[in-house]
Protein backbone atom coordinates (compact mmCIF):
# COMPACT_ATOMS: atom_id res chain seq x y z
CA UNK A 1 0.00 0.00 0.00
CA UNK A 2 1.40 3.24 -1.00
CA UNK A 3 1.21 6.01 1.80
CA UNK A 4 -1.07 7.97 -0.41
CA UNK A 5 -3.40 5.42 -0.74
CA UNK A 6 -3.10 5.15 3.52
CA UNK A 7 -3.47 9.27 3.76
CA UNK A 8 -6.60 9.07 1.46
CA UNK A 9 -7.91 6.92 3.90
CA UNK A 10 -7.42 9.40 6.88
CA UNK A 11 -10.16 11.02 8.41
CA UNK A 12 -10.17 14.16 10.57
CA UNK A 13 -12.38 14.21 13.69
CA UNK A 14 -14.61 17.32 13.39
CA UNK A 15 -14.64 17.42 17.32
CA UNK A 16 -10.91 18.34 16.62
CA UNK A 17 -11.65 21.69 14.89
CA UNK A 18 -15.54 22.28 17.02
CA UNK A 19 -14.41 21.60 20.56
CA UNK A 20 -10.10 22.83 20.35
CA UNK A 21 -9.72 24.86 17.41
CA UNK A 22 -12.98 26.91 17.02
CA UNK A 23 -13.81 26.88 20.40
CA UNK A 24 -13.24 30.45 22.24
CA UNK A 25 -14.20 28.89 25.50
CA UNK A 26 -11.85 26.53 25.41
CA UNK A 27 -8.52 27.32 27.83
CA UNK A 28 -6.35 25.78 25.39
CA UNK A 29 -7.38 27.00 22.36
CA UNK A 30 -9.22 30.15 22.57
CA UNK A 31 -6.69 31.81 20.87
CA UNK A 32 -6.65 29.62 17.75
CA UNK A 33 -10.80 30.32 17.79
CA UNK A 34 -10.16 34.30 17.75
CA UNK A 35 -7.78 34.46 14.75
CA UNK A 36 -10.05 31.25 12.82
CA UNK A 37 -12.62 33.75 13.48
CA UNK A 38 -11.30 37.24 12.89
CA UNK A 39 -8.87 36.53 9.87
CA UNK A 40 -10.63 33.66 8.50
CA UNK A 41 -14.15 33.97 9.48
CA UNK A 42 -14.53 30.31 10.41
CA UNK A 43 -16.47 29.32 13.59
CA UNK A 44 -18.18 26.22 15.43
CA UNK A 45 -21.23 27.26 12.91
CA UNK A 46 -19.60 27.01 10.00
CA UNK A 47 -16.67 24.49 10.45
CA UNK A 48 -17.61 22.41 7.75
CA UNK A 49 -15.80 24.42 4.63
CA UNK A 50 -12.54 24.95 6.55
CA UNK A 51 -12.27 21.24 7.29
CA UNK A 52 -12.94 20.35 3.46
CA UNK A 53 -10.37 22.53 3.22
CA UNK A 54 -7.83 21.04 5.40
CA UNK A 55 -8.57 17.78 3.74
CA UNK A 56 -8.09 18.31 0.09
CA UNK A 57 -4.64 19.98 1.28
CA UNK A 58 -3.45 17.02 2.75
CA UNK A 59 -4.00 15.00 -0.25
CA UNK A 60 -2.58 17.68 -2.74
CA UNK A 61 0.46 17.70 -0.52
CA UNK A 62 0.88 13.76 -0.44
CA UNK A 63 1.11 13.95 -4.16
CA UNK A 64 3.49 16.47 -4.53
CA UNK A 65 5.73 15.07 -1.98
CA UNK A 66 9.61 14.22 -3.89
CA UNK A 67 9.73 10.60 -4.22
CA UNK A 68 12.74 9.06 -1.91
CA UNK A 69 16.06 8.55 -3.73
CA UNK A 70 17.08 5.92 -1.53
Amino acid sequence: MRLSDVVAQVVIDPRKLINYALDPENPVGANKAVVFQQRLGYTKDNYEPLLQQIQAQALAIRREAPRSTR
